[in-house]
């Protein structure tokens, strides 16, 4: 690897808040990459317990450790995620959750797609690399060994038919380069879901996504998680899809809205066909159940698994 991928040319962005439970294993486990000495840049989103206090204790170590200070008052992951994004300077963009456990060669083997990549297309072309995850419980012991496998999703859908209803990408594997980072902005943060699914369009639209299929963290699952792994196989997940059908409802209205704002952000730059496409979904907030299923055939914005493109049928 050469010198750009060290410590001046990729930097970890965290988000934590109220972390001290876990996040000293995840720092330790940042620190052991076999990348080098990557900068980690953290920003934290109002934490009332000892995380401050850790975060503190590692900077005092390493100097490639940066906390990020702002007045900004507390949003959430999104929110602090984004705000990270915006002071990143590196060539190349690494998200960290604050209760997984990397793998040591992580930030290496998602390197090593993200230049094979650029090689390919360019680095000025804008690229986001996702991978698979190991699930484990709070005390890392393996629930699955993929979680792609675990919630039944489909890497290969790359386009933004398929990822304006259902995202495949989860935030804490992604590796972004410079150039899918400057197109980062929004007008209205309110109406976008999370910033992984926010860069994935983005990547869709204008670039290219690559998949690493083998898992590179242990993806920590725990009462605490903000958005964590469901078992797609599992007996109780009709059930509870079942039990509560307005918070699904409620969740496709969420991406019809996230694509109004992915048209009012990018309608502009979007290709022609893409452009409808995107206008096309953010409409279904307003059209009836009939409008929507003609819709949905004809631009295939089905979801992947025969479960939720009937779900999408029924209560979209």
């Amino acid at each position: 690897m050469s010198d750009k991928t060290t410590a001046d040319g990729i930097e970890i962005l965290l988000a934590t808040h109220n972390s001290e439970k876990y996040l000293g294993e995840l720092m330790d486990s940042l620190l052991a990459q076999t990348l080098g000495n990557l900068r980690i840049l953290v920003s934290d989103d109002g934490s009332t317990d000892g995380t401050k206090d850790i975060l503190h204790s590692y900077i005092n170590k390493y100097q490639n450790i940066v906390l990020l200070e702002s007045s900004r008052p507390p949003g959430g992951a999104k929110e602090n995620f984004f705000y990270l994004t915006q002071n990143a300077k590196a060539q190349y963009i690494l998200f960290a959750d604050h209760d997984d456990v990397w793998y040591p060669n992580k930030a290496e083997d998602t390197l090593r797609l993200m230049l094979d990549m650029e090689a390919e297309y360019g680095p000025q072309t804008p690229i986001l690399v996702h991978t698979d995850l190991e699930v484990v419980d709070d005390q890392l012991n393996t629930i699955a060994l993929s979680m792609i496998k675990m919630q039944k999703l489909n890497t290969s859908y790359r386009t933004l038919n398929r990822l304006l209803p259902q995202n495949n990408v989860t935030g804490c594997t992604v590796m972004a380069n410079r150039a899918l980072v400057r197109l980062v902005k929004c007008t209205d943060i309110s109406d976008i879901i999370m910033h992984d699914w926010w860069m994935t369009l983005i990547a869709a639209a204008f670039g290219k996504i690559g998949f690493l299929d083998r898992p590179t963290i242990r993806y920590r699952q725990h009462p605490d998680n903000e958005i964590g792994a469901v078992d797609a196989g599992g007996s109780g997940y009709i059930k509870n899809r079942l039990s509560d059908t307005e918070k699904l409802k409620g969740r496709l209205r969420d991406t019809y809205l996230q694509a109004g704002e992915f048209f009012r952000t990018y309608g502009d730059t979007l290709s022609g066909p893409d452009a409808e496409t995107v206008q096309t979904y953010a409409a279904f907030i307003h059209i009836n159940k009939c409008a929507k299923w003609a819709k949905l055939f004809r631009y295939k914005y089905f979801k992947y698994g025969f479960i939720r493109k009937i779900g999408q049928l029924i209560l979209g």
